[in-house]
C-alpha cells in the first residue's frame, strides 16, 4: 500500500535505474521485506539519491524518505513543499525526533516504508561507534512494532560532485547495496538495544558491499 504523495516518485525511481543500469549490483532484496519497515542505510554522497532510488524502484517499494530541514536550506531547496510528495522533513535533536514520530508512525501504520540515513551527514564507511547515529530510527521501529533493515551501501564515497557520477554509471557492478539481516524490535527489546543491533548489522551490510566491489 502507497500513499498517493509517494506514487510521484514512480517515474524518479525508473528514470535512475535507466540512468544506473549495470553500475549497480543489489543482494539481498526479497518479496514483503519492506512492508511496513524502517530502512536505514549509510550515507556516502549526493549520488545516494540517484542509486537508492533506482535501489527502491528494483525493490518495487516507494519508502517515505526522511530529509534534514538543514541540508535542504543548504542546498536551497527548502522552499519546494516536500512534505506533499511524501518526503518527511525534520529537524535535529529533540523537536526532529518528535517531528519525525508524528510523520513516521501513521505512514507505518499504514503498512508504508520509511527510508533514512542515521548518520545525518556524508561519512562514507558507517562507523562502529552506534553514538555517531542518530536514534530516530530505532525509536521509530520500535513504538510502531516495524521491522528495521539495515541497507549497506559501497562505491559512492568518491563521488562529490556530478562530474564524479559519471565514471560511477559508465561500467558494470561500480556501486554496490546490500540488504542486511532484518532486526524484530520485539525481540530485541529497549530502544537502544535496537540501535546498537542496527548500527552492527549496517557496518555488516556495507562490508559485505565492498566485498561485492572486489569480486
Amino acid at each position: 500500500m502507497t500513499s498517493p504523495a509517494a506514487r510521484i516518485w514512480v517515474p524518479v525511481g525508473w528514470i535512475c535505474s535507466k540512468i544506473v543500469g549495470d553500475s549497480l549490483t543489489v543482494e539481498g532484496i526479497r518479496p514483503g521485506l519492506f512492508e511496513s519497515a524502517v530502512v536505514v542505510a549509510n550515507h556516502s554522497s549526493f549520488a545516494d539519491l540517484v542509486f537508492g532510488s533506482a535501489f527502491f524502484w528494483r525493490a518495487r517499494t516507494l519508502p517515505h524518505v526522511v530529509v534534514g530541514e538543514r541540508f535542504l536550506k543548504k542546498a536551497l531547496l527548502s522552499w519546494i513543499p516536500w512534505r506533499t510528495v511524501g518526503v518527511i522533513v525534520i529537524g535535529r535533536g529533540e523537536p526532529g525526533l518528535s517531528a519525525l514520530r508524528d510523520a513516521g508512525l501513521p505512514v507505518l501504520a499504514r503498512g508504508e516504508t520509511i527510508a533514512l540515513m542515521p548518520q545525518g551527514r556524508f561519512a562514507g564507511r558507517p562507523s562502529t561507534d552506534a553514538r555517531t547515529f542518530g536514534t530516530g530510527a530505532a525509536t521509530l521501529a520500535r513504538e510502531s512494532g516495524s521491522t528495521l533493515v539495515p541497507v549497506g551501501v559501497a562505491g559512492l564515497e568518491s563521488i562529490g560532485s556530478v562530474r564524479d557520477l559519471c565514471p560511477a554509471i559508465g561500467g558494470r557492478g561500480r556501486v554496490a547495496i546490500c540488504v542486511g539481516e532484518p532486526l524484530d524490535p520485539r525481540r530485541l527489546g529497549t530502544v537502544e538495544a535496537l540501535h546498537d543491533a542496527m548500527v552492527a548489522e549496517l557496518v555488516r551490510a556495507a562490508q559485505q558491499s565492498e566485498l561485492r566491489l572486489n569480486e
